[in-house]
């Protein structure tokens, strides 16, 4: 979304004094992310802001929307009968009063506050006569504008006057550009009063004769400050146990696991425990040494986004979970990472890290799927934990080889079940070589038969040539000269 800001440097002052002619919609943003639901033959399904569906293992795996989607489940029977089949519900979802910046002082009805409406026919709908009728039915909250018409001209050139200026005259930014469209209200939303920053205001600016709106944000200039104040340390400490744990798993035979589930998905969850189980039985005692407070994600896991322990049918580790705390971070870590789609790089998770947590990914599925698996090496935990900068070079160096590597060969993979499997692969791959160097020889010796055959006939043919010359010189030589006749 584009700010009044960058359209004020790009497009100009009297660009941004026309769109401020248009009738615009001025609403708050709130800073919390979006719980969309939607239903179908009386089965609810639920989605993030992005689109990705919150599945019944997600929902296990991931405790976030526990509190949202279990008040929208106890009023399944209002969803299905009084709302709109295939129509898709948007809400800022409230999991506590604090989020990632902004601490609120609170929270919406059942903590849900519903900002727009998608027909099935992609329409969205997002006025306050759109959204208060759903809102009353869900009990929940509604988006409210602060502002719906045209600006004064005072309130144009004040705003236009903040855009080049920053300028709020000693009031916060919430107070100043609240108090100037509505001199009523005495808080933003879901605050007391004016002194927490909020996200920003989004302007919605609809053209006269046209359907088409433009949007535009004015962002709190203390928000961008926490953004931009936000650690960024060189490499985040949980890479460390997550590429152990992949390097662990990329030694194990997938094979001898055994998988249980009612569906796809809690099989996935029980392949994933027992890889757990193993890595805790083998390196338990190092990874109860790292310091998870030192690290946010490990240390804040528990707050929101923990795993619905009770609801986990592998009883082992249930009991390793609910032993100790520390282990249930790491737990949730893993199965975090493990349930995402992309692997992100750093210092180090190297290209070569994310290939072989790509691989152990399609082990899972493949298992599942009761597919062939793949085996790989790794680093191990003690390499990285105790010496994280030369654990980085040689992720860096491993990756370039790799790299290298894929340009002149493409690796076989190969199913290594035991050592005489490894032993009996050898032993076929040594016959394969030497029937296929046989091959080779006999066709080099087929060419060469056909070469001497080819050498004798063209002596043959030089023979024969040689005799016929010498046949018709001796022929010349007996022949009667004709004047000696005469």
């Amino acid at each position: 979304m584009e700010t009044l800001e960058s359209i004020y440097k790009v497009k100009g002052k009297e660009f941004l004094n026309d769109l401020f002619n248009n009738e615009v919609r001025i609403v708050e943003r709130i800073n919390c992310p979006i719980l969309c639901f939607s239903y179908n033959d009386d089965e609810i399904k639920f989605f993030k802001g992005n689109g990705d569906e919150i599945s019944e293992l997600s929902q296990l795996l991931n405790t976030f929307y526990k509190t949202g989607i279990k008040y929208l489940k106890s009023i399944q029977d209002k969803i299905t009968s009084m709302l709109s089949k295939n129509y898709k519900y948007y809400c800022y979802y409230f999991p506590t009063n604090k989020t990632n910046y902004i601490e609120y002082s609170i929270l919406p009805k059942n903590n849900l506050v519903l900002c727009k409406i998608q027909t099935d026919d992609g329409n969205i709908l997002d006025l306050v006569d759109d959204l208060k009728p759903v809102a009353d039915i869900l009990s929940i909250d509604y988006v409210q504008p602060i502002f719906h018409g045209k600006l004064d001209s005072n309130q144009k050139d004040i705003i236009t006057n903040y855009i080049e200026t920053n300028n709020t005259c000693d009031k916060s930014f919430s107070e100043f550009i609240i108090k100037l469209l509505d001199k009523n209200r005495q808080s933003s939303l879901f605050q007391y009063d004016f002194n927490s920053p909020i996200d920003s205001f989004k302007f919605i600016f609809k053209k006269e004769g046209s359907n088409k709106e433009i949007v535009a944000s004015l962002i709190d200039p203390f928000l961008s400050s926490l953004v931009s104040k936000k650690d960024k340390s060189k490499y985040d400490s949980s890479d460390i146990i997550f590429s152990d744990f992949i390097g662990f798993c990329s030694t194990i035979d997938f094979n001898t696991l055994t998988v249980e589930g009612k569906d796809k998905d809690f099989k996935y969850l029980d392949i994933v425990c027992q890889l757990f189980n193993k890595y805790i039985k083998v390196k338990g005692e190092q990874v109860a040494k790292f310091d998870t407070s030192a690290n946010k994600e490990l240390k804040e896991s528990k707050e929101c986004f923990g795993v619905d322990i009770d609801s986990i049918p592998n009883e082992t580790t249930k009991k390793i979970l609910k032993g100790n705390k520390d282990l249930c971070k790491i737990f949730e870590l893993i199965v975090g990472k493990l349930n995402s789609d992309i692997l992100k790089k750093s210092d180090l998770i190297s290209d070569y890290t994310i290939n072989v947590f790509n691989n152990i990914k399609n082990n899972i599925t493949n298992l599942v799927s009761c597919e062939s698996i793949k085996k790989y090496d790794f680093q191990s935990f003690k390499d990285k934990a105790l010496n994280p900068q030369e654990a980085i070079n040689r992720d860096q160096k491993e990756s370039i080889e790799q790299d290298a590597k894929k340009e002149i060969d493409k690796k076989e993979e190969i199913i290594v079940k035991s050592f005489k499997d490894l032993k009996k692969s050898q032993e076929e791959y040594n016959d394969k070589i030497k029937t296929e160097t046989d091959k080779t020889n006999d066709s080099l010796k087929s060419v060469n038969n056909i070469i001497d055959e080819l050498k004798k006939k063209i002596e043959s043919l030089e023979t024969k040539i040689d005799d016929s010359k010498k046949e018709t010189t001796d022929e010349k030589n007996t022949k009667p000269d004709n004047k000696d006749k005469k």
